[in-house]
């Protein structure tokens, strides 16, 4: 069976150069400075530069095959667990557990598609910080057992265009109007993870992220999904979508520093996990 994306057909030499398929997956964190961290990803032989991640902290990039994430959640293949950067890179400066001036959290985690299913967010709780705000977006969200999980949820899916359906009374907004109705858009807005699992939708939505209004997001956690004949069942590769994710993922300075296959499921459908991290403009400059 084939994958629903392939990063080596990403049209962006860097992104597609950092990504191996065979890559082995090892932390490596090194202090260098208050506030600050070295890290490595995989990026070939002679291009070793030092760059900055997006609104944030410097970075190594250096010729190996290693990469500091952090396994947040139980994880394994279909399952809640999910690799993002280390946790230096999620929040403000310093890790500082206040908030800014302006009133915003100093970590901004979204979720959207937990089906009830926590362990990801309460990783986030755990592992990174209780000063995260994390914010959960599913139609029939439980909210007792989210907030008895540290997680604020919201009773909506995401869509590229606002509506209910009918029967079932289903609510769908978009991002930008889930952000504004939040009241975390506006200058210089962050949200520091944003995981995206919501069976399909990703193909709608993923252009919607990066419209004027929207906060920078600065890792994407997302599964995409093959499409499904609703008449047949069978899949088929949506082909012209996939090209033009990734393409826009590295238009938007994204790269990849974590893929993974959910085999899980695989017999249901076809799903990839990847992790993406916005890097400074400059890192793409003479590539």
């Amino acid at each position: 069976g084939k994958w629903v994306c392939d990063p080596h057909r990403l049209s962006g030499k860097t992104a597609e150069q950092a990504v191996r398929d065979e890559e082995e997956r090892e932390a490596r964190e090194r202090s260098t400075a208050p506030g600050r961290e070295q890290v490595s990803v995989a990026i070939p032989q002679g291009m070793q530069r030092h760059h900055q991640v997006a609104g944030q902290h410097h970075i190594v990039l250096a010729p190996g095959r290693t990469s500091a994430s952090l396994q947040v959640g139980p994880g394994g293949p279909g399952l809640p667990g999910q690799h993002v950067r280390s946790a230096a890179q999620i929040t403000s400066p310093a890790l500082t557990k206040k908030k800014g001036n302006d009133g915003r959290p100093p970590c901004l985690v979204y979720s959207v598609g937990s089906r009830d299913e926590f362990s990801f967010e309460r990783g986030v709780l755990s592992q990174i910080g209780d000063h995260c705000d994390v914010h959960t977006f599913d139609m029939e969200v439980n909210h007792t057992l989210a907030m008895e999980s540290g997680v604020e949820p919201h009773a909506w899916g995401w869509s590229d265009s606002p509506r209910t359906v009918k029967p079932s009374g289903h609510v769908y907004k978009t991002p930008l109007d889930s952000v504004k109705e939040l009241r975390h858009h506006g200058k210089n807005a962050v949200i520091d993870i944003l995981k995206l699992d919501c069976d399909g939708c990703e193909w709608s939505i993923f252009p919607l992220l990066f419209e004027q209004g929207m906060p920078m997001i600065r890792q994407l956690l997302i599964e995409l999904h093959e499409d499904v004949d609703e008449e047949t069942g069978a899949g088929s590769i949506r082909r012209p979508e996939t090209m033009a994710f990734f393409r826009e993922m590295h238009k938007q300075g994204y790269v990849i520093f974590h893929k993974e296959a959910n085999v899980h499921f695989w017999h249901v459908a076809r799903c990839v996990e990847y992790g993406f991290l916005k890097l400074h403009e400059t890192f793409f400059q003479g590539v």
